[in-house]
């Protein structure tokens, strides 16, 4: 079954797993935030390319962060 790390690390193969696993961390903390807000509408879809995007949490924001906080 796929989950956050899994598709992280498909969608951007540069991840290390330890940095698919931190970006996870900060995904999962804000779908917790917005399930308990009654604001997250859409999680996942799966894209015709067979690829999971994660649209409601624009998840690039995620990565982009964490590239920063390592730099």
């Amino acid at each position: 079954m796929p989950n956050i790390e899994s598709a992280l690390k498909e969608v951007y193969p540069g991840l290390t797993d330890d940095d698919c696993r931190q970006v996870a961390a900060m995904v999962y903390r804000q779908v917790v935030q917005g399930l308990a807000q009654g604001k997250l509408v859409a999680l996942v879809e799966n894209s015709p390319n067979g690829r999971y995007l994660v649209r409601a949490l624009q998840i690039e924001k995620y990565v982009e962060e964490h590239r920063r906080r390592r730099a």
